[in-house]
């Protein structure tokens, strides 16, 4: 088992909206979740790694600033 920690690309988007229907229940359309990591990989705050285990994507972890009080 080989495991890569990479920056996400928009071509992920499908594997992402397969885990995030599956882990956390977001029901998503595939578009709808290409459209989302298009947005989330322009802003510069916003960091989005993948994980990928044997060339498949297995998680990620979404980095964004903001402010909380």
């Amino acid at each position: 088992m080989k495991a890569l920690i990479r920056p996400a690309r928009l071509a992920d988007a499908q594997r992402l909206q397969s885990i995030n229907l599956a882990a956390l229940g977001y029901d998503f359309s595939p578009a709808d979740t290409a459209r989302r990591l298009q947005c989330a990989l322009a802003r510069p705050s916003d960091r989005l790694l993948v994980c990928e285990v044997d060339g498949r994507v297995e998680g990620y972890i979404h980095l964004a600033d903001y402010e909380a009080i």
